[in-house]
C-alpha cells in the first residue's frame, strides 16, 4: 500500500452496489488525505455529484438499474458534473466495452478484481489532471479577464488621446475597475488650482448627496482616505471606516450611506503636487489584497494622464486666446466676446460699447528704461483696468500698449463714457516702477453698437479710429466715433499707400538746413531733412509722414535712401569746389534694432567715396537709453568707421549728461523747446545753461537748434554756445539754393558780447 500520496483536500465520488468494495476503497483513500462519498446505485450516484462537486468518481459498470455506462452518459450531459472525470470499475474486458465505456465519458478503467494500488495510483494521476486541468481554466479566466482589462484601458486612453471630456474619462475608467473588483465603488476627486479644496467628484456608483458634501472640502492630515492621501502624498488604506482617526470627522458622512471602508491614492503631477485622487469604497469591513492595490495603482496612473493631457490643453487653450504677458484675453478672444454680446444686445434692444485704448508715452518709457520697465508697466496697466470694469466686461490686450474693453448690456452712451472717464483718471496717476515714477496718461476711443457697426470688425475698426482722434486732440482724453473721423483714417490709409508708392516714384527729396558757428558766423554744416513732394498732395510736412514711416517699417528703407542721397550731395558740393561742411543726418531708433545700421553707413560712405569726418550721425535719446548690447556695440562701431556721433533732442528725455559717458557721443543738440523760452522763461535758461556746463565738462561740443530771434542767439552767444541752428540763419533749403549760400560765404551777422 502507497501511504505517500496525498489526496488532502480533494473529494472523491464512489458509485458501487458492492459494499466490499466501497468498504476497501473508502478505508485506503481517506488514509490518503481525501473526502470520500458512496452512492449504492447511478440515480444515487448523479444526484450526489451534482450537489457534492466531486473531484473525481470511481463506476462500478454491472449495476442494478442503470448500469455505470448510462450513468457516466447522463453525468456527461450536465453541465455542473460533465468535466468531472469518471473511471470505471468492471470486470468486462472486452475491447468493445472499453469503446463503449469511452464513448459514454468515462477516462480510465480498472480491472475487478481490483488492486488497491492501482486504485490509489490510477486516483493519483488524475486527480493530478483535474488540478492542472482547473488551473489552466483559472488562468483562461484570468487571460480573458486581463484581454477585457486591456480593452478597456485602451479605450479610456483611445477618449483621452481624442480629448472626451473629464468626467467621462472618469466615469469609463471607475466603470472599468469596478467590473474587476467585486462590490468595489470607485471615485476620483480633482483638486482645485490652490492645490487645497476639493473642485471636482466623480463617483457614478456612489450616491450624488455623498459627492456634493466632498466638493470644497480642503485636505490635510486627518481628512478621511483620499484628503489625508493628497495632504500626504501617499496611498492611505483604511479598512474599518468607523474606528480609524482618518475619518473622524467625516465618518457619519460616510456612515450614512453605508460605506464602511476606503482605500485612497493620490494622484500627482511630474513636478509632485497633488492633482487629485483615485479611492475604492465597500459596504463591508474589507482590506485589499496586492491584486487590488495593483488595480488602483494602474487605474491612478490612467487617471493622471487623463487629467495632466486634459490640463495641458487646458494651457494650450488658454495662450491660444491670451496675452503671454499680462494674461489679459487676447484678440481672438475678445471679438469671440463682443461677437456674443452683440447677439444679445441684439435680442435685449440694447447696446454694446468698445473701448480702444492706446498708452500715451508708452514707447518713450520703453525705449527710455528698457522692456522690462516697459512689461512691468503694461502689467500695472492690465491691473488697473480691470478694476475699472464690471464683472462681465472684458479686458483685452492686442499687442504693444493697445487695450480693448468691450462693455455689454449698456443703457446708452453714457455709461461707456463713465468708464473711459475713470480709466483715464486712474491711469493719469503716477506709476512707481524700479524706483521711477512714470507719469502716462491714456487716448481712447469709444464706438457703440448698433449706432456705429454691427459686427465686431466694424466696431473696433470705429474704436481705433476715434482712439487717433483723441491722440490728435491732445491725448489722455476719449473721444467717440464720428462719420467724420472715418473719412479721416481713410485718408490716413490713402496717405500710407502713396508713401509706399513715394520712394519707388522719386517723391522724396533732402532739404538742407545750415549750421552756423556762434564764433564767426559761418557755415560749418549742414542738416539733411527729408521732404516728401507728393503730385496729388504737394509738399507734405514731415510730421505727417515720418510717423507713418515708422508705423509701417518704411523708416529703414527710406533712411538708407537719405544717408546715401546726403553722402552724395557732400560729395557733388565738393567736386563744384565748394569747401567741405559736415553733413548730418538722423538716424531712426528702428534702424538700429535691424542691427544692419553700421553696414548701411559703411556702405554709402564706401560707394560715395565721403570722408567720415564730415559725416554726423544723430541719433535720439531712445537709441542710447536702450543700453542692449546690440546698441552699444553699433554705435562703438559706427565711431571706429570715423564718423560723428550726435545726441538730438537733448533734454526731452529721461536721461542725464552723465550718463552719457558710457556711449562714444561726440555732440549734443539742445531742444528747440527750450531755446523758444529761453530769454523768457527761468526755468529754460537754467536747463540750457546746466547742459552747456555739463557738456563742456565731458568734453563735448554743443549745438542750439530752433533759434529764431537774436535775442536767444544773444544768451547763448554770453553762455558760450558754439552753434546754432535755426530760421534766424535760414531754414531748411534745396541742395541748389544752399551751394549759392556756400559758394556766397554767407556769414550770421554776430552780436557784441552781453548785449
Amino acid at each position: 500500500m502507497n501511504n505517500t500520496l496525498d489526496f488532502q483536500g480533494y473529494t472523491i465520488l464512489i458509485i458501487d452496489d458492492t459494499p466490499a468494495n466501497l468498504g476497501v476503497m473508502v478505508e485506503h483513500l481517506e488514509v490518503c488525505g481525501c473526502r470520500v462519498v458512496v452512492a449504492q446505485d447511478g440515480e444515487e450516484g448523479i444526484k450526489r455529484a451534482q450537489f457534492i462537486q466531486p473531484d473525481l468518481i470511481f463506476l462500478d459498470v454491472m449495476m442494478p438499474g442503470m448500469d455505470g455506462f448510462e450513468t457516466c452518459h447522463q453525468l456527461s450531459m450536465l453541465a455542473d458534473t460533465r468535466n468531472i472525470p469518471v473511471i470505471f470499475m468492471t470486470a468486462l474486458t472486452e475491447t468493445a466495452d472499453k469503446i463503449k465505456g469511452f464513448a459514454a465519458g468515462g477516462v480510465d478503467f480498472i480491472s475487478k478484481p481490483f488492486q488497491i494500488e492501482e486504485v490509489l495510483a490510477r486516483a493519483n494521476i488524475h486527480l493530478a489532471l483535474r488540478k492542472a486541468q482547473r488551473e489552466l481554466e483559472a488562468k483562461n479566466v484570468q487571460l480573458q479577464a486581463e484581454v477585457s482589462f486591456r480593452e478597456g484601458q485602451a479605450r479610456i486612453l483611445e477618449m483621452i488621446a481624442t480629448q472626451a471630456p473629464l468626467t467621462e474619462v472618469f466615469e469609463r475608467l471607475i466603470r472599468l475597475i469596478e467590473h474587476n473588483s467585486s462590490g468595489a465603488l470607485g471615485s476620483v476627486l480633482l483638486l482645485n488650482r490652490d492645490g487645497v479644496h476639493i473642485d471636482l467628484c466623480v463617483a457614478p456608483g456612489l450616491p450624488e448627496a455623498y459627492c456634493t458634501a466632498l466638493v470644497g472640502i480642503a485636505i490635510g492630515p486627518q481628512v478621511g482616505s483620499c484628503g489625508t492621501a493628497m495632504f500626504r502624498r501617499e496611498t492611505v488604506v483604511v479598512t474599518n471606516i468607523e474606528t480609524d482617526p482618518l475619518w473622524s470627522d467625516y465618518r457619519s458622512l460616510a456612515l450614512n450611506y453605508g460605506l464602511r471602508a476606503c482605500w485612497s491614492t493620490p494622484i500627482l503631477s511630474p513636478e509632485g503636487p497633488a492633482l487629485g485622487s483615485f479611492a475604492l469604497y465597500y459596504k463591508t469591513v474589507h482590506g485589499p489584497t496586492p491584486a487590488d492595490l495593483a488595480l488602483i495603482e494602474l487605474a491612478t496612473h490612467s487617471a493622471g494622464i487623463a487629467i495632466q493631457r486634459y490640463q495641458t490643453q487646458a494651457r494650450i487653450q488658454h495662450m491660444a486666446h491670451h496675452d503671454a504677458l499680462t494674461d489679459l484675453p487676447n484678440r481672438i478672444l475678445l471679438e469671440d466676446r463682443l461677437n456674443q454680446a452683440i447677439v444679445q444686445a441684439r435680442r435685449d434692444q440694447n447696446h454694446v460699447g468698445v473701448l480702444f485704448i492706446d498708452l500715451d508715452h508708452f514707447k518713450h518709457v520703453n525705449d527710455s528704461l528698457g522692456h522690462h520697465v516697459g512689461d512691468a508697466l503694461l502689467m500695472e496697466v492690465a491691473q488697473r483696468l480691470r478694476a475699472c470694469v464690471r464683472e462681465g466686461d472684458s479686458v483685452a490686450r492686442i499687442g504693444g500698449d493697445e487695450f480693448i474693453i468691450s462693455l455689454p448690456r449698456l443703457a446708452d452712451s453714457h455709461n461707456s463714457a463713465q468708464v473711459a472717464e475713470k480709466i483715464v483718471a486712474t491711469l493719469s496717476s503716477a506709476i512707481q516702477l524700479n524706483g521711477h515714477d512714470l507719469h502716462i496718461g491714456a487716448s481712447i476711443g469709444i464706438s457703440l453698437y448698433p449706432e456705429d457697426g454691427e459686427d465686431a470688425n466694424t466696431l473696433l475698426r470705429a474704436a481705433d479710429t476715434a482712439m487717433y482722434n483723441a491722440k490728435e486732440k491732445g491725448r489722455n482724453n476719449y473721444k467717440f466715433f464720428t462719420a467724420a473721423m472715418n473719412e479721416a483714417a481713410q485718408q490716413r490709409l490713402v496717405t500710407t499707400t502713396r508713401l509706399r508708392k513715394a520712394l519707388v516714384q522719386q517723391e522724396f527729396v533732402l532739404h538742407y538746413q545750415p549750421q552756423v558757428s556762434l564764433k564767426s558766423g559761418a557755415i560749418i554744416g549742414v542738416e539733411a531733412l527729408l521732404r516728401w513732394n507728393n503730385p496729388e498732395l504737394g509738399m507734405v510736412l514731415p510730421s505727417r509722414f515720418i510717423p507713418m514711416l515708422e508705423s509701417t517699417g518704411l523708416i529703414n528703407e527710406v533712411g538708407e535712401w537719405v544717408l546715401r542721397m546726403a553722402c552724395e550731395q557732400s560729395m557733388a558740393w565738393q567736386r563744384e569746389g565748394l569747401p567741405p561742411v559736415r553733413m548730418a543726418v538722423n538716424l531712426s531708433a528702428h534702424q538700429f534694432q535691424t542691427g544692419d545700421i553700421v553696414r548701411v553707413v559703411k556702405q554709402a560712405l564706401d560707394e560715395t567715396g565721403l570722408n567720415p569726418k564730415q559725416l554726423e550721425l544723430e541719433i535720439t535719446e531712445s537709441v542710447i537709453l536702450d543700453s542692449s548690447e546690440l546698441i552699444i556695440g553699433a554705435l562703438h562701431a559706427l565711431k571706429k568707421l570715423g564718423v560723428t556721433l550726435s545726441l538730438d533732442d537733448f533734454g526731452t528725455g529721461y536721461s542725464s549728461l552723465s550718463y552719457l559717458q558710457r556711449f562714444p557721443i561726440d555732440r549734443v543738440k539742445i531742444d528747440r523747446s527750450f531755446i523758444d523760452k529761453v530769454t523768457a522763461d527761468a526755468g529754460s535758461a537754467a536747463i540750457v545753461c546746466s547742459i552747456l556746463d555739463l557738456s563742456r565738462n565731458l568734453g563735448l561740443d554743443c549745438i542750439a537748434e530752433g533759434v529764431e530771434t537774436s535775442l536767444q542767439m544773444g544768451y547763448l552767444q554770453n553762455q558760450l554756445c558754439s552753434e546754432i541752428q535755426g530760421f534766424l540763419f535760414s531754414k531748411a533749403l534745396p541742395a541748389p539754393e544752399l551751394a549759392a549760400m556756400l559758394r556766397a560765404d554767407c556769414r550770421l551777422p554776430m552780436m557784441p558780447p552781453n548785449t
